[in-house]
């Protein structure tokens, strides 16, 4: 693709189509936040920005602190031309499972909150998802759930090492300058604060306005935060044990019954569920015989998708996406 800095911006946003719809009334009525997490591959992390941009909604970009300093000027050049794409105040290192994964979401959070601006619910999605939707079905899927989150959670009684020890970051030997976790402490977590039960779920969800409002500035959230960082891979614990235990009051959180409804956030095929692509840590990076799963799927996004692994299955889900945002895909297909 030619690179933003040989087109000016209006030029590139031509070329490459962003603004080539018209928005619904709904659509511009109920704008939406999103925490987009990137790390790798500009290619893949414009064409997630291209699915997903609307003029209405509001985009923040958190650049993993390891990558590249080019990547990182890449996806500054990117977001420079839209006013309502912002890059994250402060970046953070990650590690994988480790909590500063969970932090690069709560900066965002905290950014969009500061900027104080309409949207009704935010998405939290990493580089690698894609949608399943578009922003009409995503705005209808979120308007149904009337301010109430979606946040996947079961009680943990499979993984309560993860939380029952202390994790710490220590060098990865096997990548000279990363780092990764360790639970050689020789120490036990101590229970969790306020007398919750630990729920586990995803790192990803969907959060009404006031929850996230509630997770920046409430104390038992906080606290709770404050729990997690010695966890592995603690955004798998802290959404979900926040959203289930009433007690806390976390705004839109689960009551009796609400643990059924469908996780809608992101479809994930874990083991042993069907895959045509391949297995990596026990997920699926989806390949072109997954597509009419894919689409058929309730979900608003996939995750994973690789351009480094099969750019045509994601090239033709894009298409796809994009035509049915045209009206060019009977309805219900």
């Amino acid at each position: 693709m030619p690179s933003i800095q040989n087109l000016n911006c209006s030029e590139f946003r031509k070329v490459y189509g962003y603004d080539d719809y018209s928005i619904s009334e709904e659509e511009h009525n109920f704008p939406i936040a999103y925490n987009i997490l990137f790390h790798t591959d500009f290619i893949q992390s414009e064409f997630l920005l291209r699915a997903i941009y609307r003029p209405q909604n509001y985009y923040c970009v958190h650049v993993d602190g390891f990558s590249p300093p080019s990547y990182h000027e890449s996806v500054q050049n990117l977001a420079d031309c839209f006013e309502n794409v912002f890059i994250v105040s402060k970046t953070e290192n990650v590690t994988y499972a480790g909590f500063s994964r969970l932090q690069a979401d709560l900066n965002c959070m905290k950014d969009h909150l500061n900027q104080d601006k309409p949207w009704k619910y935010l998405l939290n999605i990493p580089g690698q998802q894609f949608p399943l939707k578009t922003n009409a079905e995503i705005v209808a899927i979120l308007k149904n759930f009337k301010h109430l989150n979606n946040i996947a959670g079961v009680i943990d009684k499979v993984y309560q090492n993860r939380y029952k020890i202390k994790f710490i970051v220590v060098p990865h030997s096997g990548h000279p300058g990363r780092l990764r976790l360790s639970s050689d402490t020789g120490k036990k977590n101590p229970p969790p604060p306020h007398n919750v039960t630990v729920y586990k779920g995803s790192a990803y969800g969907i959060f009404s306005r006031q929850f996230v409002d509630y997770v920046i500035n409430n104390k038992k959230a906080r606290d709770l935060l404050k729990w997690c960082r010695d966890v592995y891979s603690p955004d798998e614990y802290y959404w979900a044990t926040l959203n289930n235990n009433l007690q806390l009051q976390a705004p839109g959180s689960n009551s009796v019954g609400d643990e059924m409804k469908p996780f809608l956030a992101v479809y994930v095929s874990w083991t042993p569920s069907e895959c045509y692509g391949r297995r990596y840590r026990a997920y699926c990076i989806f390949g072109i015989r997954d597509l009419p799963t894919l689409v058929k799927r309730p979900e608003m996004f996939a995750n994973k998708l690789r351009i480094d692994y099969d750019a045509l299955t994601l090239r033709c889900l894009g298409e796809w996406v994009y035509n049915k945002t045209l009206g060019l895909v009977p309805s219900g297909v």
